[in-house]
Formats: C-alpha cells, structure tokens, sequence
C-alpha cells in the first residue's frame, strides 16, 4: 500500500531554518548613514564695515560660526592665511565696477578649535590680528562630527588697518569696463576720481607704469605738510602704444608705511 502523507522534518530542522531566515533579514537592513554636518554661516561679529566679513589689524577679529550635524557634534576649527605670497582683493566705492586692486600686506597664519556637542551649535572664535596686515585673508572652517565626518567652508575676510594711508578711488574717466580694465584708444589718458588720506602726512605718491613687464612711465609727488591728496591732480601719461598696462599707484607715509593699489589698462588703435 502506498504511503500518501507529506514527508515529516525534524523540530530542530525547522528551527534552524528559521534562524537563517531571520540572519538573512537582517543582514539584508540598510546600515545607517551619517552624513557630514552642515555649516549654517559664518560671519564676522561686532563690526560696521560695510558687506562681507571684516577684521581690524590690531583688533581681536570675533568669527561666529553656526553648524547643525543628524549626529553629535564633536569640535569646530577656524584657521586664517594668506593665499600665497600675494592674494588682491578689490578696491572700489560708490557701487562701480572695480578697476583697483590692492595686496596682501603682512605674512600670517592662526589656528583656533573648540570643542562642541549636540546637534545644533553656535559658536565664536576669537583672533587677535596683528597690527601689520591689510588686505584680504581666506578664513577656513571645519567643523568635526563623533563619526569622524568633516564639512568645510572657505571665505575672505578683509582686514581693514587705519594705520597705513586710504586710497579710495571712486571712479575713473573713462570708466573701467565689466571685468574692472580700463579700455583706452592710443593717444588717449584717463583720470583717477577719490582721496588718499593719512593720518600721519603723506610723503611720497608714486605712480609706476609697466608694459609687457617694462617701465613704461614714472612719476613720483611729494605732498608737504598733507593728510589728504585729490587723485584728479595725479599727471598721467598718454597711452600711445596698443598694448596692456599694467599701473601700480603707492603711497608712503611720513611713519614709513605704505599702501599701493593696481589697476591694468588696455590700449587699441584709432
């Protein structure tokens, strides 16, 4: 007589099998992802120098920071430099587009770090700048997480210092075009509409030109007993050869320090 029933399994064999049921459910879960934090803003504290983010050479430079991780957070970093031997930033008022530039005065670099916890932060660092800086400096942020994730945010801050002269050009005639140049046809000049202050005298205003990396023209003034010059009274040459120039204007004050802005110029032909 044929047995007909279905086939029997021991216990343990249907335990067993669903022990590896349930391993390979979970060996088939999704892991957890952390994602690094988010860094909300980073702005300069306790100064009204216009947009943008502002420091003041002999001044602490307060850098408020403020992060948001899914994690816990674990230390906040801050470090200032220079960007090589000579990072420009713009010179410019009254809204125009900007044909000056000026460098980095000063060599410096400064780290600070925290450390921070929850999942929302606000914090400051606080720099002392050096009283010989000016110009433009890269501020760096990274902020650190307990799963070791890392969020990085990069801006410049302008370091103002009263100590050096002011050159503030407003404009130029004719006016530079959208990439800052100033567009001349040979034969032509232009003019240079701003002050340049000191609160020590002025000593000595150059103005070097240079084409193709050679000295075009050369003038320097010597303002006796003046705090404040007008650049609509700087002589400049006419500019008889196609060509780009490259205009360094310096200034020096009676103390020896010094200031200079560039601008480049461009000549065509009639």
């Amino acid at each position: 007589m044929t047995n007909t029933s279905a086939p029997k399994f021991p216990l343990h064999a249907l335990v067993f099998s669903g022990f590896l049921l349930l391993v390979m459910l979970i060996s088939c879960k999704p892991e957890t992802v952390s994602y690094p934090p988010v860094i909300l803003s980073v702005i300069t504290t306790g100064l009204e120098h216009g947009d943008g983010a502002h420091a003041i050479a002999g001044q602490s430079s307060h850098i408020q920071i403020t992060t948001q991780d899914d994690i816990q957070l674990k230390e906040i970093r801050g470090t200032y430099a220079n960007a090589g031997e000579f990072h420009s930033h713009v010179v410019h008022g009254g809204g125009l587009i900007p044909a000056f530039r000026a460098p980095n005065i000063g060599e410096w670099t400064d780290v600070k770090s925290k450390e921070i916890d929850g999942t929302n932060n606000q914090s400051t660092l606080k720099f002392f700048v050096p009283q010989t800086l000016s110009g433009a400096w890269i501020f760096t942020t990274a902020v650190i997480d307990n799963e070791g994730n890392v969020a990085y945010h990069e801006q410049d801050v302008i370091i103002e210092n009263d100590s050096i002269p002011a050159i503030i050009p407003v404009a130029t005639f004719p006016a530079a075009n959208a990439e800052g140049i100033i567009e001349l046809l040979s034969g032509e000049t232009f003019s240079i509409n701003g002050n340049i202050l000191d609160e020590n005298y002025l000593s000595s205003i150059s103005v070097d030109i240079y084409k193709n990396e050679e000295l075009y023209w050369q003038e320097t003034l010597n303002p006796e007993n003046q705090w404040i010059f007008n650049m609509s009274q700087l002589p400049l040459p006419s500019f008889n050869e196609a060509g780009q120039y490259e205009l360094t204007l310096m200034v020096t004050d009676r103390k020896g320090w010094k200031n200079w802005v560039n601008t480049t110029i461009s000549v065509r032909n009639q």
